[in-house]
């Protein structure tokens, strides 16, 4: 997660107030990570010789997919 995002994130939970349009922003941003995210893990489990720690990235892959997926509906 970029600095900025951290920023935003920091802002949510204090008395700050984001507009709209930020709070669309950051919820781009996340969904962007989440699907980025579960394609570095996809590549790490498929570089890994150890298959539990494979079958880990897997696992990652599809609750990073699951989250990005969730944000889609």
């Amino acid at each position: 997660m970029s600095y900025q995002k951290t920023e935003n994130v920091s802002a949510m939970s204090s008395n700050s107030k984001l507009t709209e349009k930020e709070i669309i922003k950051l919820a781009n941003d996340l969904y962007r990570d989440e699907v980025e995210t579960s394609f570095i893990y996809e590549e790490l489990a498929h570089r890994v010789k150890d298959e539990q720690v494979a079958a880990k990235f897997r696992k990652l892959a599809a609750m990073e997919r699951g989250h990005a997926k969730f944000r889609e509906t």
